[in-house]
């Protein structure tokens, strides 16, 4: 971690205006919180303070049209398409701000560097990680003979044909949503595929173990798969475990904290379990994950002001994880001490050692301008898609290689 900052952190300006750019988040609760601390804070520091949600989908249009105009919000925050690299020269220098913040609270995991550090600066702050566990109904596993979720990918997929012939089928995306990115690199990661090198110099996609994580996921959609996949966006997989029809999906936590209110027989039936593991002496268990994160645009109102707001936003770190179930998972390594806030409940638990098995795009490399290109254009759930609609897998993982 770099040296702690000289001076004081920087103050609210009085008088100022802080407009903030955030994702409507998939637990309405955590908006609504976000929205009175954000109210609070301002009338508190006497700084004028807007937060704008808007659909996830749409925020890389809206910070592309920001970086052009050279105006907008002051504050945003990256929604799981991580784009610090494509943006720095743009960006705010949070260096005093991540030092300070992450002296505080034990330092930082070391996905936030790998995200917000560009040529040593940082450039934008982790608000949280949205672990993917796969959620799944109890009852429905039951009865195809299934006591809990299988712990491996290969005994899935024969559970999942059995499931669908029972009107019960599962849903990866195969279209281009942020679900799509990082539920297909869950499958890829864990067979043994890779991205890239580990120095970040040579991509390694075209593997026998890539090749076999695509064949294996059309298999799995032609078994047990609802073809309503190819259309959907980050919520199809949510809906289709919130109808009480789906047998399982591989999604944030959102799904199942939602069906705690909406769907009391669907929460009631249903488990959160961890990553099957891959085959072969490659595989493993490994959960592609989206991230979050804070930056400042150069031209905001005024910079301190929004490092200040963000200083006060980490201290509420209990707030916002007992407020989200968990489904923010923290940035900073004591806020990793057991027991986390937000998971109470006894299926949470798993979670609290979700970080181990975590990875952001581009493994097994850093995060780089080219992979957030990458993640961006949504190659991998593409390249899988081409294989499920017909074109050879080895054909297909060229075309993504």
């Amino acid at each position: 971690m770099a040296a702690a900052p000289a001076g004081p952190l920087p103050a609210a300006k009085a008088g100022s205006q802080l407009k903030i750019l955030q994702w409507s988040h998939f637990v309405p609760a955590y908006d609504e919180w976000m929205d009175k601390f954000a109210a609070d804070w301002g009338a508190k520091n006497k700084v004028e303070v807007k937060v704008d949600h808007i659909r996830n989908a749409d925020i890389p249009a809206r910070l592309a049209a920001e970086a052009s105009a050279g105006a907008g919000h002051d504050l945003f925050e990256f929604q799981a398409v991580i784009q610090t690299q494509t943006y720095a020269d743009r960006l705010v220098d949070l260096t005093d701000v991540a030092n300070a913040v992450g002296q505080k609270y034990g330092g930082w995991v070391d996905t936030a560097k790998s995200i917000g550090m560009v040529e040593g600066q940082w450039k934008a702050m982790m608000t949280y990680t949205i672990m993917q566990p796969h959620l799944y109904r109890k009852d429905y596993f039951k009865e195809v003979g299934a006591e809990k979720f299988p712990d491996d990918y290969m005994t899935l997929l024969d559970l999942s044909a059995k499931l669908k012939e029972k009107g019960h089928p599962c849903g990866l995306p195969l279209a281009n949503c942020n679900d799509g990115n990082h539920n297909w690199r869950s499958v890829m990661y864990s067979f043994g595929g890779t991205e890239q090198s580990a120095d970040g110099k040579k991509v390694t996609l075209a593997s026998d173990e890539t090749l076999a994580a695509i064949k294996y996921g059309v298999d799995l959609f032609n078994k047990g798969m609802t073809d309503e996949v190819f259309s959907w966006d980050d919520t199809g997989n949510n809906l289709l475990l919130l109808s009480g029809r789906g047998s399982w999906v591989d999604n944030a936590t959102s799904a199942y904290i939602t069906a705690r209110n909406q769907a009391p027989d669907v929460y009631n039936n249903s488990a959160i379990a961890l990553q099957p593991k891959g085959p072969g002496s490659k595989g493993a268990r490994r959960n592609g994950v989206d991230c979050n994160a804070w930056a400042v645009w150069k031209w905001a109102n005024d910079p301190d002001t929004a490092k200040a707001f963000m200083v006060d936003w980490y201290a509420q770190w209990q707030e916002w994880g007992k407020i989200s179930s968990g489904y923010n998972s923290p940035p900073l390594l004591d806020m990793w001490k057991k027991p986390m806030p937000g998971l109470e409940d006894p299926n949470f638990q798993i979670m609290q050692d979700w970080r181990e098995v975590a990875f952001v795009a581009g493994y097994e490399g850093p995060f780089s301008s080219a992979i957030e290109e990458v993640n961006a254009t949504f190659v991998l759930p593409n390249m899988f898609l081409r294989a499920v609609r017909g074109e050879a897998p080895d054909a297909a993982m060229k075309w993504g290689e």
